[in-house]
């Protein structure tokens, strides 16, 4: 399957393919056909929170390594499920 993931901070996100796996118990497979942006997509891509006064928040300091993929406002259809789903 493919995604688009963030791995490299200010920059554009790459199309990757990922190997398809066998989904077990009542897992679901979503294929994405809309996805939203919000602020804190914009804070992952950018690498950092600005806490004022020149301050920021660094997430690679917070345990957030890359790549990631964003977006977490979806929608789309299901399009595989496990044995239990």
């Amino acid at each position: 399957m493919k995604a688009w993931e963030l791995v490299e901070n200010n920059a554009p996100l790459e199309c990757v393919e990922i190997e398809d796996r066998q989904l077990k118990g009542s897992e679901i497979e979503l294929e994405v056909t809309h996805c939203g942006v919000c602020q804190s997509d914009l804070h992952a891509w950018r690498g950092w929170y600005d806490l004022g006064g020149g301050k920021k928040l660094m997430l690679a300091d917070r345990g957030i390594t890359l790549p990631r993929a964003l977006g977490h406002e979806i929608f789309g259809r299901v399009s595989n499920f496990g044995p239990d789903a």
